[in-house]
């Protein structure tokens, strides 16, 4: 009977799935503010990037997201932040900035925020939102440069998301921005009608490397263990009672 009760408990012991944490994301956000945009398509946009927040636990133990916004220059919106008020605060009050399409100043703005604000051991990630290749700054090669700000970030080891939104931009240069395989992180969309699924395609990109398995932590199996040597000294006991 003793062995009985000694080899369930090491069943349930032994057998309880070790805890594994699923990952974290540090995520920015690069929003296309270039004139390009109308104003109808810059609200969808915003309104897509609100939904693709809200599929999210947003907190400072959670997943943190940061903003940039990029035209002619790229400015920081929010920097990576886990209150999700403050991010819809921020998101809604921000104003179109217009101008050209600067993507190497747009990555350049999320390595400074990961740089200074990036959490250790977290995954890094860059969503980047645009309508057009890039035509700034000159003189020089704005395509190399804004391939080589977005090499420097996955180098770094960030994962890196190319959305493409009409006819404009190169479906090559989005994959030459991606991460690899550039066909799991590279997009192309006819509109901006359509860029909420696509945001929709990446939140379940991230989500898939999540584990969605419940896994049982150390605690409660040593909890069980507890539980199983209560009830073998408890069954030991009631043994020598009916011996008497």
């Amino acid at each position: 009977m003793f062995r009985k009760l000694l080899l369930s408990l090491a069943v349930l012991v032994l057998g309880a799935p070790a805890l594994r944490a699923a990952p974290l994301f540090d995520v920015m956000v690069l929003i296309d503010g270039s004139g390009s945009v109308g104003a109808p398509d810059y609200e969808t946009q915003r309104t897509a990037v609100q939904q693709f927040l809200d599929g999210f636990a947003i907190g400072n133990s959670a997943n943190r997201f940061g903003l940039v916004q990029f035209g002619n220059s790229a400015s920081l919106v929010s920097g990576l932040s886990g209150d999700a008020a403050q991010l819809s605060n921020a998101l809604s009050s921000v104003v179109q900035d217009l101008g050209q399409t600067n993507h190497a100043a747009a990555f350049g703005a999320a390595a400074s925020e990961f740089a200074l604000n990036g959490r250790t051991g977290v995954q890094q990630v860059v969503v980047m939102l645009t309508d057009g290749n890039p035509n700034v700054p000159t003189p020089g090669n704005p395509l190399a440069d804004a391939i080589a700000a977005a090499d420097a970030l996955k180098t770094d080891g960030a994962l890196v998301y190319a959305i493409g939104i009409g006819n404009l931009v190169s479906p090559a240069t989005l994959e030459l921005y991606a991460s690899a395989p550039s066909g799991d992180y590279a997009f192309s969309v006819a509109d901006f009608s359509a860029l909420g699924g696509a945001l929709a395609d990446v939140a379940g990109s991230l989500n898939s490397i999540s584990d969605p398995e419940v896994a049982v932590p150390a605690p409660a199996s040593l909890a069980i263990a507890g539980f199983g040597l209560a009830a073998l000294a408890f069954a030991r006991r009631r043994a020598r009672q009916q011996a008497a």
